[in-house]
């Protein structure tokens, strides 16, 4: 029972279809040595769907590198629940990326948000949203966007995901203002 060594490499490699000789070498101080080699096919990344969201799972809290797993969505919400966020996942290291492409007014929206830890909030690939702190427990903001006419990509990123997994996105344009009848009171709620 000599002193057993394990280390893990991960490389990523964009392939076309076709054979290819695959060599692993290595150099082992000991008798003994193992090595466990495979592979898979990655997901490839999805676009921005019309009216809906390509999700992307990955399992670290940055997303960083590839997702590892990619689907649809039509919206952003995720439920507490047990076990993993997605198959294959760790419950306590993983993120997740919703992206879509939308029909906006000229108007201000309320971007919405209920979440337990930190988040961002892209529009056109601009950095509108950056709550990075999380609060460790329940929350609910609201952001209000400027938004111009027209169709705009938006991107929710939740990085850092752990087994409590609250958190959904939704937006309403903001009135600005009322016209009341003669007589009657127009009443405006603030959600701050």
């Amino acid at each position: 029972r000599g002193y057993v060594a394990r280390e893990s490499l991960q490389l990523d490699h964009r392939m076309v279809a076709g054979r290819y000789p695959v060599t692993v070498e290595t150099r082992h101080a000991y008798k003994g040595g193992q090595i466990d080699f495979s592979f898979r096919k990655l997901p490839e990344r999805c676009d921005a769907p019309e009216n809906r969201f390509c999700v992307e799972y990955f399992d670290n809290h940055d997303l960083s590198d590839h997702p590892d797993f990619v689907g649809t969505a039509p919206r952003v919400h995720e439920v507490l629940k047990s076990g993993s966020i997605h198959p294959g996942l760790s419950d306590r290291n993983y993120s997740v990326a919703y992206q879509g492409s939308f029909e906006f007014t000229d108007s201000l929206y309320s971007f919405n948000v209920m979440n337990y830890s930190a988040y961002r909030i892209y529009v056109d690939g601009e950095l509108v949203v950056d709550e990075q702190e999380g609060h460790g427990f329940w929350n609910k903001a609201s952001h209000v966007i400027e938004m111009t006419p027209g169709r705009h990509v938006i991107r929710f990123e939740y990085p850092r995901g752990r087994n409590f997994r609250l958190y959904s996105l939704d937006w309403d344009a903001v009135v600005t203002s009322c016209d009341s009848p003669l007589g009657e009171f127009c009443v405006e709620y603030f959600g701050n």
